[in-house]
This record gives structure tokens, C-alpha cells and sequence, in this order.
């Protein structure tokens, strides 16, 4: 067996939008990285990298997957993203913003085509004779974000609501005891940060990594995000020194699981799968016709006075929403989700399971229980993020879902500000699980 880990730093210029407060950025509290793990068993090499961005879309993430594989052999990439907030507007989270910040920053997003392969390249360069060891320890550094209030959800926390109280560990190091490289994966939003910053830093998952660091003086440390829709790090938006006490809580669980790994032993085995989630059903015309006067008029009448008289974005963003919505009702087209599914497989002993978007947490509760592995490492946010996942229990809430599931015509809802601008349908839940059981039954 064989592994080789290293990282890159790929903070963006200063000046650019950050995510969490929807504010220009003013400085770099600490530096965005990615990070890249290689593991090659002579047969099935694959890389794990985990990237400090609230996500990338589908098709620059294709871009960059692509090119490692071309570059390196690898038969799976798997990018996933810690989904700090304190970072850039990298995701297509709002349409118009999205692509406006694409081309405001075109040079560092490319870049990223280049550092990103280059980084994994590097990797596997330095790749060295190791074992392989994997483990878990409890720990819950959030709480789930969504209460019923009598009439509807609403996001809070809800100290009763389902978590992944755990970290899982997967170490790679050599013979001689030299540590190449650790990932360690937990589901929690990082939000200690957000909003009460314009210093772009990677939250909680930044933290642990240093603190890891510091306690092993060597390796690379790979937090990967789990599946953490409904799960936000606690307390919410309360700063760095919260984020520092998540992040080094965190970091000792991991430490806990590292002290009581389990060596794998088999190889490995790769299968990948991409299936269509639908969307729910496309609304009439009618209704999207009295939706558009609506935010017309709303539009015209939250015009800002200046020089130049401007339309608030999030006002524009929701008109363009409901007329591209429009133009696929008139021609009868249905919107559907992509949904990217990797499994890498040790045997019975361990599997790594990776789901794009961001999936609620009883999908990682559900694949825990059911997985045919004696350890199972389950991975939302990765490939690319382009909706949330909600189960069908949120989903059948229609209008009263709540942030992540209320379904059209609630335009606060999160799918309206996702490409989609539509949830996901009720249902999605058995075709998921199904294809990840698939998947499980594959020799």
C-alpha cells in the first residue's frame, strides 16, 4: 500500500465577495488550502482532496477532476468541500451574483484548473510504502438547525434533533511509525465565523487541522464535511475564538479515534454512479405570471436613488428565477438535480461513501446502519454543490419545509436561490439509498 499526502494554499485575492457575511472581503484571517491524499493498493489508486471553499459547481469541479485523472491514472477523485462560509462566492449560490463573481475572479477560479492537479500530481510523487488504519470517536461540535413551530419549519437549534455524533478517521502511515497523512471527516456547518467577519478563514475544520498539526508535528491533516445540511456548528455566528474551541474539540476526538485505529487489509475496489433527482413539478404559467407582477412591482419600488438607479440584487435574482422558470413551463420541460455517487471499498472491513450537494444528515444515519462494512466513512459536498438534499419526510412539508425543503412558491426557500430554482421531489430519498445499496451489492 501505498500513500503520499500535500497541500497548497489557494486563498483568492482580497476584494472579492465572502460567502457568509455577503460582503467584499477586507483580509485573510487564515489562508484557504487544499489538501490531497493519495492511496494507491497496486490496482485501484484513488485521491481524497479536501478543499477550504463553500463548493465548487459541476462544471468546474469536472474540470478539475478530469485533469487529475489524465494527469495521474487515478481511477476516483474524490473533491470534497468543508464548506466554510468565510470563504469565496465559489458556489452558484444566487444566479446573477454567482456569475458575476465568476468573471470578477475568472483568474483565481482557473487557476484553481491548474494548483488543484498540480497539487494532486505532487502527492503522488511523494507517495511512500504505508498501512492503512481507520477508526471513530464521539464527538458533536453542532446542533440540528430545524424546529417545528406549530405551523411550520423553522431554522433554530434543536438540541433533539439528529446529529452524527462522531468523527471518522482514516490514517495512512508508514512502518517507522512517520505520519503521511490523516482525513478526518464530521458533519456541521462551518458557521462559527459567519456574519461577524470580512476576513476570509476556513472556521472550525481550519482550527482542528492546526491543532492536529501542532500535536503530531507532521502529516497532512484532510478535515472532509459529512453530511451536514441540517446541522450548523454551534454557536452560530459568534467568531473566532468559539470557532478555535469547535475546532481544537474536534481535533481531540480525532485524536482519541487515532489512538484506537483498525489496519485495513484488502484492496480496494471503485465504482461511481451519476443519477437524475427530479425536481418537484414545474409550476403553471399562470401562477409564475402573477409572481413576476409581483416582484415587478416590488423591483420598481426598491429601486436605490443614486447617480444610477440599481435594482437590489436578491430582487433581480428572484425575477430572473421566476422567468427562467417561465420559459421551461411554456416549452414543458421538467427540472431535475445531478447526483454524484462514489464508493471506495476495502473488503468488508471499510467503505468510503461520497454523495454531491448537501444531503441531510439522516442520509449518513441511514447508510451508518444499513452499510454491509464493519466501518463506513459517509461524505456529503462532494464533486460539486448545486442543491440541497432534503429526506422525503422534509420534502412532504410542500410549503411548510422550511430553509432547505419548502417547496414553489416559497422564493426564500434555499432551492430558489440554487440553479435549480426548484426542490428536489418527493422521493429522491428510496432513489438514493436505493443506488448507494446498488452499489454496496457490486462485486
Amino acid at each position: 500500500m501505498l500513500a503520499g499526502a500535500t497541500e497548497i494554499e489557494i486563498t483568492p485575492p482580497i476584494g472579492g465577495m465572502i460567502m457568509g457575511p455577503e460582503a467584499i472581503s477586507t483580509g485573510v484571517h487564515d489562508p484557504l488550502m487544499a489538501k490531497a491524499l493519495y492511496v494507491d493498493d497496486g490496482q485501484s489508486p484513488w485521491f481524497i482532496l479536501s478543499i477550504d471553499l463553500m463548493a465548487l459547481d459541476f462544471a468546474l469541479s469536472d474540470r478539475i477532476r478530469q485533469e487529475i485523472t489524465a494527469r495521474t491514472g487515478a481511477k476516483a477523485v474524490i473533491l470534497n468541500f468543508t464548506h466554510t462560509h468565510a470563504a469565496p462566492y465559489s458556489a452558484p449560490w444566487s444566479v446573477p451574483e454567482f456569475e458575476k463573481h465568476c468573471e470578477l475572479e475568472k483568474d483565481w477560479r482557473e487557476s484553481l484548473v491548474t494548483k488543484i492537479p498540480d497539487l494532486a500530481v505532487a502527492a503522488k510523487a511523494q507517495a511512500e510504502s504505508v498501512s492503512l488504519k481507520v477508526g471513530r470517536a464521539p464527538v458533536a461540535i453542532g446542533v440540528h438547525r430545524r424546529v417545528w413551530n406549530g405551523e411550520l419549519m423553522t431554522m433554530a437549534p434543536n438540541f433533539h434533533g439528529p446529529i452524527i455524533p462522531w468523527v471518522d478517521v482514516l490514517e495512512a502511515r508508514t512502518a517507522d511509525g512517520k505520519l503521511i497523512g490523516v482525513v478526518f471527516s464530521h458533519a456541521a456547518h462551518p458557521v462559527v465565523v459567519h456574519m461577524t467577519s470580512t476576513e476570509m478563514g476556513a472556521d472550525f475544520p481550519g482550527y482542528a487541522a492546526a491543532a492536529l498539526r501542532d500535536e503530531y508535528g507532521e502529516g497532512i491533516f484532510l478535515f472532509c464535511q459529512a453530511c451536514s445540511a441540517n446541522i450548523n456548528s454551534y454557536p452560530l455566528a459568534t467568531g473566532e475564538k468559539n470557532a478555535e474551541h469547535a475546532g481544537r474539540k474536534l481535533a481531540a476526538a480525532t485524536i482519541l479515534a487515532m489512538s484506537t485505529l483498525q489496519e485495513l487489509t484488502e484492496s480496494f475496489t471503485i465504482m461511481d454512479d451519476s443519477i437524475d433527482l427530479a425536481c418537484e413539478d414545474m409550476p403553471s404559467v399562470e401562477a409564475l405570471d402573477e409572481l413576476i407582477a409581483m416582484y415587478e412591482k416590488r423591483q420598481e419600488a426598491e429601486k436605490v436613488s443614486g447617480p444610477v438607479h440599481r435594482i437590489p440584487w436578491w430582487v433581480q435574482d428572484k425575477l430572473d428565477g421566476i422567468r427562467s422558470l417561465r420559459e421551461d413551463a411554456l416549452a414543458g420541460k421538467q427540472r431535475a438535480g445531478r447526483m454524484d455517487l462514489s464508493l471506495i471499498k476495502a473488503g468488508d472491513q471499510w467503505a468510503m461513501m461520497t454523495l454531491s450537494n448537501e444531503p441531510f444528515s439522516e442520509y449518513q444515519l441511514q447508510l451508518d446502519r444499513d452499510a454491509p462494512f464493519a466501518s463506513t466513512m459517509v461524505l456529503g459536498y462532494c464533486q460539486g454543490v448545486e442543491t440541497y438534499v432534503p429526506t422525503d419526510e422534509a420534502l412532504s412539508l410542500k410549503e411548510k419545509g422550511g430553509y432547505e425543503a419548502a417547496s414553489f412558491p416559497v422564493p426564500g426557500a434555499a432551492s430558489f436561490r440554487y440553479p435549480l430554482r426548484l426542490t428536489l421531489k418527493e422521493g429522491i430519498e428510496g432513489q438514493i439509498l436505493d443506488a448507494v445499496k446498488r452499489m454496496w451489492e457490486t462485486d
